[in-house]
């Protein structure tokens, strides 16, 4: 499993700003990937992860799965600064449909790393619903590192 730290920026922007945001990235980093996305949370009856400044998600992109857990690393700042160790593994795009079905234990099919597992103890990890969004990735190459950043738009519906 892929352990790394997360910066965010979350910012709830209006669609003309998302625009321009994008155009801007655009003609700043070139070209981005385009995905949709599908996602889904997980934690125990009495919401021990979240808690305890950690979450589970599974997310569908593009038909491809990926298992998420994260554990807050920093205080937000006034800015939106979200800082988060996450980790990251590829899964069985399969596993999707079977996490729809009701009383269906998320633990029985990923390993979880350490952090997360701790704060379950023996408690179910179950399926709290979701949200779908569109992600545009955009690479920055400096420095000899490569730097992903993410324009994501969620539309209520």
């Amino acid at each position: 499993m892929d352990h790394h730290l997360e910066i965010e920026l979350k910012w709830a922007l209006a669609p003309e700003q998302h625009a321009v945001l994008n155009r801007h990235l655009t003609d700043l980093l070139g070209p981005p990937r385009d995905l949709d996305q599908d996602n889904r949370f997980f934690d125990t009856h009495d919401r021990r992860l979240m808690r305890s400044r950690r979450n589970v998600r599974l997310r569908r992109e593009n038909g491809r799965l990926l298992l998420t857990c994260k554990r807050k690393a920093g205080e937000t700042d006034r800015q939106g600064i979200h800082q988060h160790d996450e980790w990251e593994q590829w899964l069985d795009p399969g596993l999707w449909d079977r996490s729809e079905e009701p009383g269906w234990d998320l633990r029985n099919a990923v390993n979880l790393p350490d952090p997360i597992v701790s704060v379950l103890d023996d408690a179910a990890l179950l399926g709290l619903g979701g949200f779908s969004n569109h992600r545009r990735e955009f690479r920055d190459h400096q420095q000899g590192r490569v730097d992903l950043l993410c324009l994501d738009r969620s539309d209520a519906g």
